[in-house]
């Protein structure tokens, strides 16, 4: 971000803020933190002012479990809700394994 600031000094007095969607829940929380961190020594400051995420992978852990609504409100039926119950434990003992590759096959 620094060198877009550099090629186009005249925005750098202007407020930044970081978006995302998503999987953005992940990164524009980092991508904040490291401009929080780095600003003071920085000798181009970014002129940060917020985040938003929308609809954000934040803690898929918790955030995969969605089968009982889903067919609560019709969605699936009970075969369905039975799969992505399988499928929602199978991808959270990926995370507690910490085999993040398998996580993103099983959800």
């Amino acid at each position: 971000m620094r060198k877009v600031f550099q090629i186009s000094y005249e925005y750098v007095a202007s407020p930044f803020y970081v978006a995302g969607e998503s999987y953005g829940g992940k990164y524009v929380p980092a991508i904040v933190r490291k401009i929080h961190v780095e600003n003071p020594q920085a000798k181009i400051k970014i002129n940060l002012k917020g985040m938003a995420i929308d609809d954000g992978l934040i803690d898929p852990y918790n955030q995969w479990d969605y089968g009982l609504v889903m067919y609560q409100v019709g969605l699936i039926d009970e075969q369905e809700l039975e799969r992505v119950s399988i499928q929602t434990q199978l991808g959270r003992r990926a995370i507690e394994l910490k085999q993040y590759l398998l996580v993103s096959f099983s959800i």
